[in-house]
């Protein structure tokens, strides 16, 4: 299993921000699943993008 590194935060007006793991010293996620998305623009060529993620419906965290 890989080391986590650091915990990306996505909202809703498509801004994301990372914590380095280091800055967090608990974490508790709820009912963990893998989301599949798609998106695809009709202005570009070739902009099919293709991704998976994590996502959970709650979480808990400290940070320092």
């Amino acid at each position: 299993m890989e080391k986590l590194k650091a915990i990306q935060f996505n909202f809703e007006n498509c801004e994301s921000e990372q914590i380095p793991i280091e800055y967090i010293p608990y974490f508790n996620f709820k009912n963990v699943y893998t989301n599949l998305s798609h998106r695809w623009s009709h202005e570009e060529e070739n902009s099919h993008v293709l991704k998976t993620g994590l996502e959970c419906d709650g979480f808990t965290m400290i940070a320092d």
